[in-house]
Protein backbone atom coordinates (compact mmCIF):
# COMPACT_ATOMS: atom_id res chain seq x y z
CA UNK A 1 0.00 0.00 0.00
CA UNK A 2 1.39 3.29 -0.88
CA UNK A 3 1.58 6.46 1.40
CA UNK A 4 -0.16 9.31 0.09
CA UNK A 5 1.24 12.58 0.45
CA UNK A 6 -1.93 14.71 0.58
CA UNK A 7 -3.12 12.65 3.22
CA UNK A 8 -2.08 14.98 6.39
CA UNK A 9 -2.99 18.01 4.80
CA UNK A 10 -6.49 16.48 3.78
CA UNK A 11 -6.78 15.03 7.33
CA UNK A 12 -6.21 18.48 8.68
CA UNK A 13 -8.39 20.46 6.03
CA UNK A 14 -11.58 17.87 7.13
CA UNK A 15 -10.72 18.92 10.89
CA UNK A 16 -10.68 22.44 10.26
CA UNK A 17 -14.04 22.12 8.35
CA UNK A 18 -15.69 20.05 11.21
CA UNK A 19 -14.23 22.90 13.67
CA UNK A 20 -15.66 25.75 11.70
CA UNK A 21 -18.87 23.82 11.04
CA UNK A 22 -19.39 23.02 14.80
CA UNK A 23 -19.05 26.82 16.27
CA UNK A 24 -21.44 27.87 13.58
CA UNK A 25 -24.11 24.85 14.76
CA UNK A 26 -22.87 26.46 18.51
CA UNK A 27 -23.88 29.65 17.29
CA UNK A 28 -26.66 29.14 15.79
CA UNK A 29 -28.43 27.44 18.53
CA UNK A 30 -27.03 29.83 21.21
CA UNK A 31 -28.51 32.32 19.16
CA UNK A 32 -32.13 30.69 18.17
CA UNK A 33 -32.72 29.54 22.20
CA UNK A 34 -31.54 32.54 24.10
CA UNK A 35 -33.08 35.43 21.72
CA UNK A 36 -35.43 33.72 19.19
CA UNK A 37 -38.28 31.84 21.16
CA UNK A 38 -39.85 32.47 24.73
CA UNK A 39 -40.34 28.61 25.65
CA UNK A 40 -38.59 27.91 28.74
CA UNK A 41 -37.16 24.31 28.47
CA UNK A 42 -35.10 26.34 25.14
CA UNK A 43 -32.66 27.38 27.53
CA UNK A 44 -31.84 23.59 29.00
CA UNK A 45 -31.54 21.94 25.50
CA UNK A 46 -29.99 24.73 23.99
CA UNK A 47 -26.82 24.35 27.02
CA UNK A 48 -27.34 20.60 26.59
CA UNK A 49 -27.04 20.35 22.83
CA UNK A 50 -23.97 22.80 23.33
CA UNK A 51 -22.17 20.73 25.76
CA UNK A 52 -22.98 17.68 23.33
CA UNK A 53 -21.57 19.22 20.24
CA UNK A 54 -18.47 20.00 22.62
CA UNK A 55 -17.31 16.87 23.63
CA UNK A 56 -17.86 15.00 20.41
CA UNK A 57 -15.56 18.37 19.02
CA UNK A 58 -13.00 17.53 21.58
CA UNK A 59 -12.87 13.79 20.62
CA UNK A 60 -12.79 14.42 17.32
CA UNK A 61 -10.09 16.61 17.62
CA UNK A 62 -7.86 14.54 20.43
CA UNK A 63 -8.43 12.16 17.55
CA UNK A 64 -6.73 14.02 14.81
CA UNK A 65 -3.87 14.74 17.18
CA UNK A 66 -3.35 11.14 18.17
CA UNK A 67 -3.38 10.27 14.51
CA UNK A 68 -0.98 12.92 13.59
CA UNK A 69 1.30 11.68 16.21
CA UNK A 70 1.30 7.74 14.64
CA UNK A 71 1.69 9.22 11.21
CA UNK A 72 4.81 11.25 12.22
CA UNK A 73 5.93 8.39 13.88
CA UNK A 74 6.10 6.25 11.34
CA UNK A 75 7.81 8.46 8.90
CA UNK A 76 10.50 8.72 11.41
CA UNK A 77 10.91 5.14 12.48
CA UNK A 78 11.50 4.91 8.07
CA UNK A 79 14.02 7.73 7.30
CA UNK A 80 16.96 5.62 9.16
CA UNK A 81 16.26 2.73 6.36
CA UNK A 82 16.00 5.51 3.59
CA UNK A 83 19.46 6.88 4.79
CA UNK A 84 21.24 3.59 4.44
CA UNK A 85 19.62 2.48 1.15
CA UNK A 86 20.71 5.77 -0.18
CA UNK A 87 24.31 4.99 1.54
CA UNK A 88 24.50 1.37 -0.05
CA UNK A 89 23.80 3.20 -3.66
CA UNK A 90 26.45 5.68 -3.11
CA UNK A 91 28.81 2.64 -2.27
CA UNK A 92 27.60 0.57 -5.08
CA UNK A 93 28.11 3.46 -7.60
CA UNK A 94 24.47 3.74 -8.78
CA UNK A 95 23.58 7.24 -7.87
Amino acid sequence: MKYNENFPFFIKIVSFFVFFFNIAVILYILLKTFLGSNIPGDYIWGIFTLLVISIVQLIISRGCVRLSEVAAQFTLDSLPGKQMAIDAELNTGSI
